[in-house]
């Protein structure tokens, strides 16, 4: 059973590139989509990135940012966020209507299936608490990411939330951390084309306007924008 399986991370507001990769062949082409969270914040069109995705139909999974959308930061949990990341997420949140923000409240954190024994399981990143993700490792070695996934048991692992994306082949388990299409440029998505036994990863890349992006964003001024370009050269 030969399946192509389009998956993509990290959007953060940016229409351009989410618009770019649902025009390409590798979207139409594929039997069905998984986005792995993080639609809003950062770049300036949150609003139309939530609808769009809603609209398509493609599997979403929440993230972190996708999380403070629908319910606000946690300060219960973590009482550090810094003023202008909460000035940051207020503008962002007016911009959503309250209907889309209510519908991704029921966003699932995760989603698998296997085919032909191979077990695939999609996550935006580990989630340490209910409302908090996990700190990004400081090395994707296989030993650091058998201890972040500890106790998930799949073939294959894929993830977003690290911007850059990167493998890690190991022993039992391949992670496949998918990168940005957002705020990353250029920004990244994966096809996946899984035909028997044979798994077939190809990493693309999408290239948006980037530099029309950043003045947007300094000219809207809002909070943390001009800190948000720098983004896409890291």
């Amino acid at each position: 059973m030969k399946k192509r399986i389009c998956v993509y991370s990290d959007v953060h507001g940016n229409i351009e590139a989410l618009n770019m990769l649902m025009n390409t062949d590798d979207y139409k082409n594929s039997d069905f989509h998984i986005f792995l969270g993080d639609a809003v914040s950062m770049c300036p069109y949150p609003k139309e990135c939530v609808e769009k995705i809603f609209n398509s139909n493609d599997v979403w999974l929440m993230g972190n940012h996708d999380y403070y959308m629908a319910f606000g930061l946690p300060i219960d949990e973590y009482p550090y966020f810094k003023d202008e990341k909460k000035a940051h997420l207020n503008y962002m949140k007016n911009k959503v209507d309250n209907h889309l923000r209510k519908r991704m409240k029921l966003l699932p954190k995760d989603y698998q299936f296997v085919i032909e024994g191979k077990t695939f399981y999609f996550i935006h990143y580990i989630w340490e608490s209910e409302k908090l993700i996990a700190d990004e490792l400081k090395e994707n070695t296989e030993e650091n990411l058998k201890t972040l996934f500890k106790g998930i048991n799949a073939d294959y692992i894929i993830f977003g939330h690290e911007h850059k994306p990167f493998i890690v082949e190991g022993k039992k388990t391949t992670y496949l951390c998918v990168g940005s299409l957002g705020v990353k440029y250029p920004g990244n998505y994966v096809v996946l084309e899984i035909d028997g036994q044979n798994v077939n990863i190809i990493r693309k890349n999408i290239y948006f306007d980037v530099e029309k992006l950043k003045e947007t964003m300094i000219k809207l001024d809002y909070p943390r924008a001009k800190n948000y370009t720098i983004w896409f050269e890291n």
